[in-house]
């Protein structure tokens, strides 16, 4: 995934954080990835049992 695609994940998830991704190094924005990964998949899960 490039630096491009990551950015796009977070803000679709995130909108707000746009001002803080734009200055993020690569490593913030791979944890910033994991993170909203994460929070997608657990809202997955949870849509899935309700």
């Amino acid at each position: 995934m490039n630096r491009k695609e990551k950015i796009s994940i977070i803000l679709d998830a995130r909108p707000r954080l746009i001002h803080i991704i734009q200055c993020a190094s690569d490593e913030q924005l791979d944890r910033l990835v994991e993170e909203v990964q994460k929070d997608l998949e657990h809202e997955l899960m949870e849509a899935s049992f309700a």
